[in-house]
């Protein structure tokens, strides 16, 4: 049951409500399923064959007797039936290589649902990321506006030097940048994932704490290797090269069997112009295969199939090194959050104590403000890198297509 917490155009989701909303309402998606459907529909074209050709002759003027369109029984009248025959397994080879574009829509719309889930989780996590950057400086604005009007009041008395209250505005002023920085963010994001949701309400990520340290800390059980393995048959933008290889292939075999000629076969009735009156004839016709109607086409498909191989190994290589690149930093950055994770908790111990310290005047302003942009930097830091570690998590899932991290 899908249940979403709307408050004013706000709604606060989980991450399976938003999949939910995403696979229900995402126009992408729903535009891409009509290209399937207008590939299903072609392979029922190519499957029809052409239609039967009845043809009739009757005598406009007889001269003899002078009379028009002479219909009668002593008047000529002649008709036929003749049907087109492929040769060369033409109609069949056109039907499998109509069957592999309907493969083709499939395996696009699954790399379209691929990417626009990415987006999503990416969007979805960004967000939460970005809002605990919002909630941290606007907590440290709030304890600096304080003191600045403690110390304004204290300044107008001549107890503090006036240069403090600058000190401090000019901090308050850096947060104050930086929270617009971070609420722009958050605001692109929430739009980014109101579109792909396909609703108009201003998204509230609703995230466990603990989930997210989980995932933080969670290693990658398979190495470069294996999920590049897996990406082979996985993934669609390489899945989708090989199928439009396979498809240049079975166009190459069907433009070869268009060379050989069709053969038409019919029937005819003559009523008085053959050899004997009410004559029932049999006919065929076929071209004469003089020279190679369909070499450019040939030689088309053919440089279409070396192309697309080469296009395969290319994909191939791309996802790859991808896979290699993204795994080696996703690691590199798991190692460097365990080092630096203690450091914000050293951090966050002392933090109370230093504000309480500098209201009771027992460190200076310097001292004070030093720490606070120390902390903030810290924080940032640290927030920024378990956001890096969770989308390049999400990246590995995106190239692989498969829930891995």
């Amino acid at each position: 049951m899908l249940l979403v917490i709307q408050v004013s155009g706000q709604a606060t989701l989980n991450i399976q409500q938003c999949e939910d909303l995403f696979q229900k309402n995402n126009l992408h998606l729903l535009a891409e399923t009509f290209n399937i459907d207008i590939a299903k529909a072609n392979v029922i074209q190519s499957k029809i064959w052409d239609l039967p050709v009845i043809s009739t002759e009757t005598n406009l003027y007889n001269s003899e007797n002078k009379r028009i369109l002479n219909l009668g029984k002593i008047g000529q009248f002649s008709g036929g039936i003749d049907q087109l025959l492929y040769l060369g397994g033409k109609k069949k080879k056109e039907v499998e290589w109509a069957k592999t574009n309907v493969r083709i829509a499939e395996i696009q719309f699954e790399q379209l649902l691929s990417t626009l889930r990415f987006e999503l989780h990416k969007n979805f996590y960004e967000i939460y990321f970005y809002q605990q950057e919002q909630g941290i400086m606007s907590n440290q604005l709030l304890q600096v506006n304080t003191l600045i009007t403690a110390y304004e009041t204290q300044a107008q008395l001549g107890n503090v030097p006036l240069k403090d209250v600058v000190r401090l505005k000019s901090l308050a002023l850096s947060f104050k940048n930086e929270l617009s920085e971070t609420t722009k963010n958050i605001l692109d994001c929430q739009e980014k994932l109101s579109i792909l949701l396909g609703i108009n309400d201003i998204i509230t990520p609703s995230v466990a704490h603990q989930d997210i340290e989980e995932k933080l800390t969670r290693p990658i059980i398979f190495n470069a290797t294996e999920l590049i393995s897996k990406a082979k048959t996985q993934n669609p933008d390489y899945l989708l090269q090989l199928q439009l290889h396979e498809s240049s292939q079975l166009m190459y075999q069907w433009q070869q069997s268009m060379s050989i000629p069709d053969l038409t076969i019919g029937l005819g009735y003559d009523r008085r112009g053959g050899f004997f009156d009410n004559e029932i004839n049999i006919r065929a016709g076929i071209p004469i295969p003089l020279w190679n109607i369909n070499k450019g086409n040939i030689q088309h498909a053919k440089h279409q199939i070396d192309m697309d191989q080469t296009t395969v190994e290319l994909k191939l290589n791309e996802i790859s090194q991808s896979i290699i690149a993204t795994l080696e930093y996703f690691n590199f950055l798991q190692n460097q959050f365990a080092q630096n994770n203690q450091t914000i908790q050293d951090f966050e111990s002392v933090y109370t104590g230093i504000v309480d310290n500098f209201q009771k005047k027992n460190i200076s302003m310097i001292e004070f403000t030093d720490f606070i942009e120390s902390y903030n930097q810290s924080f940032l830091f640290l927030n920024h890198q378990k956001k890096e570690i969770l989308v390049n998590g999400l990246t590995l899932n995106y190239l692989v297509n498969d829930k891995i991290f």
